[in-house]
């Protein structure tokens, strides 16, 4: 069993304000997280963390707490202060597959920066004084007793998920699910941390327990006795933390109110589950008040984009739970043309989906008596087979290969209600086929095991109604401040700074690494191609095949193209996020490269209202790339509709990082300053996993409609130059090289020589530069800049295509990366690690 309990160490010295450190309770021979800032640390949110044995530490001169103090849910960057949030009460739920369930009662939030909330550890001196904490809300949001942890074992999946997986060695940390992993955010810099410390460090680490992955929902377990035998029955429900609108689905096909909840019913021998899942009618909804208890619903979006969601909802349900059994709620008064709607889905969508969903419609208004007989009659053809799972002697008997889901607006207890008695229609026909012994005992038993039974699924039902956004149960009311707290934690305000966790150790070990690479590393060369251009909102163009070739007789291996203006920066698409048309590119693109090589696939885009990135690789390089994201930062508008801004993918190609970014900054002649401030903004705010930003990859590449003009010269004497191609003496005057050269913006990058004609603006469908009454001057607004050791531009030209006013640019580089030979790194890692430690035992830092 782990040692659950921690205890806090809280210490003063010259070199740090305060150091905090968390070791397990009574256990000398174990580690210790510290975590501290330098005094001389400019940033509030950056720290250092350690993990080192409890025995190199000096705790001279520390102030200890060391009661009910349970574990770490992570960090969190608040009002310019760091807060280290603590789970210090809970309660023990019972054990689901022999291992400890415990549910938070309370958390307590310390600040890293000052002793001011320390109070809130010593419990006989709290004196309401908790009210006045800045996080009070958080607090009182994560300690309502609907978050649940086990130490070592996985919440976020269900027991088939668990039994289903290969036998591998990743922790629990590492296998969570994200579709109900509720402090992820809060916990990602533990967990990137954790990725980088040694194999022994992280065993350490992941057996203390001092990690916690919490799911939000209800877990409730029983213990069920007969004459020869002791059973259990357990009910496990996850809330999906994807999508917390009040209503229906979002653009990657998530539903609000998506919770799975899980039957499992136990004893030495044998283990059953069966899964369940209910959530949001899968539309796209705008509700709106037409008197206090009637409510307008529409359809919030075209049925275009509707139907696109709707299908990857259900092509993410199909993949994890194969056959889908969907019932559908509709109240008659009102909600019938969802019935229509969900209808034209369906049949509009793709025969690989119709094969595997089989749809119930339930039209029902408020006074009618549920029927649940007559519902499971509907669908009990559906559950008669392969419905539920069943392990017997450490042996798979059976799999749950389909799911019940149903789809509804509001009505929370009939719904619970409905699964209570699919649920039970399940169970009981799991104990009357004989799998256990004493089948008869049990369900003729009415006064024991259904009771406990039903009673598991009414406590259920009223937990979840309880955590639901919605105030009460029969009003759309949204809670605001709820809505607000929940966004906060879930890292979804793209304004949120987060906390940097940073280890001197690592970084010194890394360091002396880098001197040592050739004993452990072979290079290889690969050629990517990136391409931008501004299209003004443009559909794709017949004739982009020649901007995406790659003229040269390697392939490359890379595509990298960035779209400005992708839609039409008129306020109304500036508002929200038209993904069709990037859609549309993106597959225009992927059609256009598979007339140069059948291989290419679509690998990641990401999109800001008009700017737009996506990258594609052949196929036979896609296991070579790993850790693929993406980031983006709006600079238009003072930030807020996104007119302007940058996007940016980062990846690793073997063990080399790169990172592209796409970027449409200020535009107008004379606005410079404002163009640096966007390229600043993008270039310090575009954070990846880990507080890594652009500056920290090995290749960096800039793409994009940057808008930087030509100065001093008339539009007359401009035209002249070109015409007469004296390019050279004309970029003398651009604005981008005069402030890279004045040290502004773009330190340490390069660009190509310019050898094409400026690229904006032209009449579209002509060579003719502008000729409306604005005449705006000819310049070289759109660039490619990049920054590497080894790196190497093929070419760098502009294409002839007149579609759109701005001409598309292209630069094919030859790049060298790095493969690592992990195994022998590590050892030369372990030499340096020992090193380092005993450096620092002798030290008693």
């Amino acid at each position: 069993m782990i040692n659950m309990e921690f205890s806090i160490y809280i210490k003063r010295d010259k070199e740090v304000s305060r150091k905090v450190i968390i070791a397990q309770k009574d256990n000398n021979d174990g580690y210790a997280l510290i975590l501290y800032q330098s005094n001389l640390e400019k940033s509030n949110n950056k720290f250092v963390a350690k993990y080192l044995p409890f025995s190199t530490i000096n705790l001279e001169n520390c102030k200890c707490y060391c009661n009910d103090i349970y574990g770490c849910l992570g960090l969190i960057y608040f009002r310019n202060e760091a807060f280290l949030i603590l789970a210090t009460q809970i309660e023990n739920i019972g054990i689901v597959n022999c291992n400890c369930v415990y549910q938070i009662k309370k958390v307590t939030f310390i600040s890293l920066n000052n002793d001011l909330y320390d109070y809130s550890l010593n419990k006989d001196n709290l004196n309401n004084k908790e009210v006045n904490h800045p996080c009070i809300e958080l607090i009182q949001y994560l300690q309502r007793g609907s978050f649940y942890f086990s130490n070592n074992f996985d919440l976020t999946h269900s027991i088939q998920s668990k039994f289903n997986e290969t036998e591998n060695s990743l922790s629990y940390l590492e296998t969570a699910s994200n579709n109900f992993f509720w402090n992820k955010y809060i916990l990602k810099e533990f967990l990137n941390f954790r990725k980088n410390l040694l194999d022994i460090e992280k065993e350490k680490l992941d057996k203390s327990g001092i990690l916690l992955i919490a799911i939000q929902g209800f877990i409730s377990i029983n213990n069920v006795k007969t004459i020869n035998d002791n059973y259990q029955i357990c009910i496990i429900s996850r809330l999906s933390c994807k999508n917390y609108n009040i209503r229906g689905i979002d653009n990657d096909g998530n539903t609000s109110d998506y919770i799975e909840s899980e039957i499992i019913f136990s004893n030495d021998d044998c283990i059953f589950s069966f899964l369940q899942v209910r959530g949001s009618i899968p539309v796209f909804l705008k509700l709106s008040h037409e008197e206090q208890s009637q409510f307008k619903i529409e359809l919030a979006q075209d049925i275009k984009s509707a139907s696109t969601a709707f299908n990857r909802h259900f092509e993410k349900m199909i993949k994890k739970y194969k056959h889908i059994n969907i019932i559908n709620f509709f109240n008659e008064n009102g909600e019938n043309i969802l019935e229509k709607v969900l209808d034209n889905y369906i049949q509009n969508s793709s025969d690989f989906i119709k094969h595997h969903i089989k749809k119930v419609d339930i039209q029902f208004n408020n006074n009618d008596n549920w029927k649940c007989k007559e519902i499971i009659s509907n669908i009990s053809k559906y559950l008669d087979n392969d419905f539920y799972f069943l392990k017997k002697n450490n042996k798979t008997i059976k799999k749950q290969s389909g799911v019940v889901s149903i789809n509804y607006l509001n009505y929370y207890n009939n719904i619970n209600l409905v699964q209570t008695s699919i649920a039970w229609y399940i169970l009981k026909n799991f104990i009357s086929d004989k799998n256990i012994d004493n089948n008869n005992i049990l369900i003729n038993d009415k006064n024991n095991f259904k009771t406990i039974f039903e009673d598991l699924w009414l406590n259920n039902g009223k937990c979840l109604n309880k955590i639901n956004i919605c105030v009460d149960d029969d009003n759309y009311t949204l809670d605001k401040s709820k809505e607000d707290v929940i966004n906060f934690l879930l890292g979804r305000y793209e304004e949120e700074t987060g906390i940097i966790l940073y280890d001197p150790l690592l970084y010194s070990i890394q360091t002396n690494i880098k001197n040592e690479i050739k004993k452990f590393s072979i290079q290889d060369k690969i050629n990517i191609l990136i391409g931008t251009w501004n299209v003004g909102g443009h559909p794709p163009a017949k004739d982009i095949f020649q901007w995406l070739y790659p003229e040269d007789e390697k392939l490359p291996d890379i595509y990298v193209i960035g779209i400005e203006e992708v839609v039409e920066l008129i306020a109304k698409q500036v508002i929200s996020t038209d993904t069709e048309k990037a859609k549309a590119w993106e597959n225009e693109i992927l059609k256009n490269l598979k007339k140069i090589d059948s291989s290419y696939v679509h690998l990641k885009s990401k999109q800001i209202i008009g700017t737009y990135i996506t990258i594609f690789v052949r196929d036979i390089n896609v296991e070579k790339i790993n850790n693929v994201e993406s980031a983006l930062i709006k600079t238009g508008f003072k930030g807020s509709p996104a007119n302007k801004g940058g996007v940016a993918i980062s990846m690793n190609y073997y063990d080399s990082s790169l990172c592209f970014v796409t970027a449409h900054l200020a535009a107008g002649q004379l606005n410079i300053k404002d163009r640096n401030r966007d390229y600043h903004t993008i270039s310090e705010n575009i954070v990846f996993k880990g507080g890594k930003k652009i500056r920290d990859h090995d290749i960096i590449v800039w793409l994009g409609d940057f808008n930087y003009r030509i100065n001093n010269l008339s539009n007359d004497v401009v035209r002249k130059m070109i015409e007469d191609d004296h390019l050279e003496e004309l970029l003398k005057n651009d604005q981008l090289k005069t402030q890279i050269t004045t040290g502004k913006i773009f330190n340490d990058y390069k660009e190509g020589q310019i050898t094409f004609k400026p690229t904006y603006k032209f009449d579209i469908g002509t060579e003719n530069y502008d000729t409306s009454p604005k005449l705006r001057i000819p310049a070289w607004c759109d660039r490619i800049l990049f920054k590497a050791k080894n790196i190497k531009q093929k070419y760098y030209k502009s294409v002839d295509v007149c579609s759109c006013d701005h001409r598309p640019i292209k630069s094919l580089f030859e790049v060298i990366v790095t493969k690592i030979d992990k195994e022998t790194k590590k050892k030369i890692e372990i030499e340096l690690y020992n090193e380092q430690l005993n450096i620092l035992k002798k030290e008693f830092i």
